[in-house]
């Protein structure tokens, strides 16, 4: 019930927004938000997926132990000694971890979003708006940062960004690509080419070829070595890593499928119809192909996905700079609404032993099996 009564806190702003909202009142409402994001996520306990693991390596870290040294990417392990030396408190990392992950992104979407209350029920229904963020979350803000940069033309900021990330978590050397594939001239059929390409790779499992590529060829230095151990370890578990997942490859394939045909064609008829954010919109919408495309290249290994991760949250872009441009607004108001509690429920359902009810604090009871 808590995560829906949130849901419809954000409706209601996101209706408000469309009729009327003063600029001011618009900016306190959407600051107030986010800093309720960014507490929610500071107070939960035993509420979220990893909880255990994490909880561990901060509250029992210490630089004596060679494990804290190798356990997590080397900007995450100074990351959590900087923070050792303030407190051993896991509450006050999950602030900091908060702050960052959620008000990185918030601002983005203030910046480029257009409709800001939009963006945030889309953000509450995809992810829950970072309130259970782990390091990959924090990632993927920066990396969201740091196309800022590649919107401004300035290649070795959004490269110096990048390579943060990639120390919180390896597989952000994937969005190194970014710069690249947002400023290309990508027709619609061009995407649509590459799309049926890497689904052809991916349902032949070709993808097991390339990625014995990355382990013989990845060299080794700034964290590279890692990500040649992950790149193996993903070799040796394939489909057995399946987190609870108990659809078979081919199940998942059309499931994936059935998915990005209701949305990608969408994204794909509006390419050259948008007035507003244009071009956003055109790189935006490269990115998130993008982010299909290495799906589909990767059907075969579940925890692979997550390097396309980094590029779903332009999804909530895209569907902001359409609701600026169209007119029946009304209607796409409830489309992106019913997306959104589509994609809430779906949360709930599948992680409903790690997120129901919302634990924090300062409730009677804490206890819940975690791990």
């Amino acid at each position: 019930m808590f995560y829906f009564i949130i849901f419809s806190i954000l409706a209601l702003f996101a209706l408000l927004e469309m009729v009327v909202m003063p600029g001011k009142t618009r900016k306190a409402a959407y600051i107030a938000l986010s800093v309720g994001f960014i507490i929610m996520g500071s107070l939960r306990w035993h509420t979220g997926n990893d909880w255990k693991p994490y909880f561990n390596f901060f509250t029992t870290f210490t630089t004596d132990n060679p494990y804290f040294l190798i356990a997590m990417e080397p900007g995450f392990t100074q990351f959590v000694k900087f923070l050792r030396f303030f407190s051993n408190n896991f509450t006050f990392y999950l602030t900091v971890l908060s702050i960052l992950t959620i008000g990185i992104k918030a601002a983005f979407f203030y910046e480029y979003a257009g409709a800001v209350f939009l963006a945030a029920i889309l953000y509450w229904g995809t992810n829950l708006s970072d309130i259970i963020a782990v390091r990959q979350s924090l990632a993927i803000s920066l990396c969201l940062l740091s196309t800022h940069f590649i919107i401004l033309k300035k290649p070795w900021y959004f490269v110096i960004m990048v390579f943060i990330a990639a120390q919180i978590h390896i597989t952000s050397y994937i969005f190194i690509f970014s710069y690249f594939v947002y400023h290309a001239r990508w027709s619609v059929g061009y995407k649509v080419f590459f799309l049926f390409l890497s689904l052809a790779i991916g349902s032949l499992s070709v993808s097991q070829n390339l990625l014995q590529i990355v382990v013989d060829y990845t060299p080794s230095g700034i964290g590279l070595d890692r990500l040649n151990d992950k790149a193996q370890s993903y070799m040796e578990s394939g489909n057995e890593v399946n987190y609870g997942n108990n659809l078979s490859k081919t199940q998942r394939l059309i499931a994936a499928i059935f998915k990005r045909a209701i949305l990608l064609p969408i994204f794909f008829y509006f390419q050259e119809k948008l007035t507003i954010y244009e071009d956003k919109y055109k790189g935006f919408l490269n990115l998130y192909t993008f982010g299909n495309i290495l799906f589909f290249l990767v059907i075969d290994f579940l925890t692979l996905q997550r390097i396309a991760s980094y590029f779903y949250i332009f999804e909530i872009l895209l569907f902001c700079i359409l609701f600026v441009n169209v007119r029946s607004k009304s209607i796409w108001l409830i489309i992106i609404i019913g997306y959104s509690l589509f994609k809430l429920i779906s949360i709930i359902v599948n992680a409903q032993h790690l997120l129901v009810p919302y634990i924090w604090i300062f409730s009677d009871n804490l206890d819940r099996y975690v791990y």
